[in-house]
């Protein structure tokens, strides 16, 4: 659903999700105002900012459980793809010198592919080159023969794991929870009118930013391969330059 978003630069995507806040919530507040007025209302009853408390606590717990979530699925797959590395590692010393290149072949298309991990899929050209080096690869010595099964079998599981990390997002549903319970709380706060015009614009661009900040921080961690702050191949890069000569 963020995606595009996510794809932003950092700088970009902030300014675009705090200002679209603040629109809606200044919207609110002036319409709020207006409609007061033609009624007579000059303050609203201090009864409504219980309701904004309310309001506030909804919203802050959601957002909390949408964070926390994301950032351990993001702290997840960084250390699967560390992970996935020491796998190769180990794979590189125990396979036999003779079958390096299908290992080679295999890392170098990884580091090809991995900006398709930004919400993309992986090339057929990897995918076959990894099941080549699972039906052919054999060890260095019949002494290594185990443990090259199970090193093949931990990578094929890391590397599954990893597209399917690039697949990680927030279900709409909770998305949808987000935005209803925000713009619940725009409405309680515009509503909650305080008799200055200045203090309550002031009010509303405070929360609204907030808001949107809180929004922003799910964007950034909802992909965790996308980005200027997702994960990228450098594991991958020094594992070829050292190992793979």
């Amino acid at each position: 659903m963020t995606h595009w978003l996510a794809t932003l630069p950092g700088v970009a995507s902030f300014a675009v999700i705090v200002v679209a806040s603040n629109a809606v919530a200044l919207g609110a507040a002036f319409l709020a105002r207006r409609l007061f007025h033609r009624a007579g209302v000059t303050e609203a009853p201090g009864v409504v900012n219980s309701w904004g408390s309310v309001g506030g606590a909804l919203c802050s717990m959601l957002f909390a459980f949408t964070i926390v979530t994301l950032w351990n699925g993001s702290g997840q797959a960084f250390r699967d793809v560390e992970a996935e590395v020491a796998a190769l590692r180990m794979l590189a010393r125990d396979i036999a010198p003779s079958q390096m290149p299908m290992v080679r072949d295999y890392v170098n298309g990884t580091i090809a592919d991995w900006p398709q991990l930004c919400n993309g899929s992986e090339s057929s050209a990897t995918a076959e080159t990894f099941l080549k080096l699972e039906r052919f690869a054999k060890p260095r010595s019949e002494t290594f023969a185990k443990d090259l099964f199970v090193e093949i079998a931990s990578l094929d599981d890391l590397r599954n794991r990893r597209w399917q990390a690039a697949d990680l997002s927030v279900p709409d549903e909770v998305w949808v929870g987000l935005i209803v319970v925000s713009l619940a709380l725009f409405t309680v706060l515009a509503v909650a009118m305080p008799a200055g015009r200045a203090t309550h614009v002031v009010l509303m661009v405070a929360v609204a930013t907030a808001v949107g900040t809180l929004i922003w921080v799910a964007t950034v961690l909802e992909y965790p391969f996308c980005g200027h702050t997702g994960i990228g191949p450098g594991e991958f890069v020094t594992f070829a330059r050292t190992h793979l000569p």
